[in-house]
């Protein structure tokens, strides 16, 4: 069963990536998942699939050989936050009569509760679409 309000390693790890990236965005050099794995302890691995999932998401590009490995697809002051997350983890829902997903669906439009948390989850999806990346490049 899925918990909410919960990021997986898969959505820490990316951030994580995409940060680092974002670091080295002036260089315009890319970046081996390599490097990037053993400065931040993560599997190179698993940092491959994550990649792979930014790349389909257009976040990123990469470039095989020497001097290879990935970069950002643009400015770091161009990417959202919720971008990020959201090519990770799939759309955030904070409970579950809030999603698509048949065995949560909640039949009750009048529910008070269900207001509450539909106007507490828009709230923040407007706040993640505007924290973008380059907020946080060191």
């Amino acid at each position: 069963m899925k918990k909410f309000l919960e990021v997986s390693t898969k959505g820490h790890y990316g951030l994580a990536l995409m940060a680092r990236l974002a670091g080295e965005f002036k260089s315009g050099s890319f970046v081996s998942l390599k490097e990037i794995g053993e400065s931040e302890n993560i599997s190179s691995g698993y940092l491959e699939e994550i990649a792979a999932i930014l790349k389909k998401k257009n976040l990123v590009i990469s470039h095989k050989g020497k001097n290879g490995g990935y970069k950002l697809s643009e400015k770091p002051e161009k990417i959202k936050i919720l971008d990020i997350i959201e090519a990770l983890e799939g759309p955030l829902m904070l409970v579950g009569c809030l999603g698509t997903d048949k065995n949560f669906i909640c039949a009750n439009n009048n529910c008070v509760s269900k207001k509450i948390w539909q106007k507490i989850q828009n709230n923040l999806y407007d706040k993640l679409k505007k924290i973008k990346l380059g907020e946080f490049i060191l």
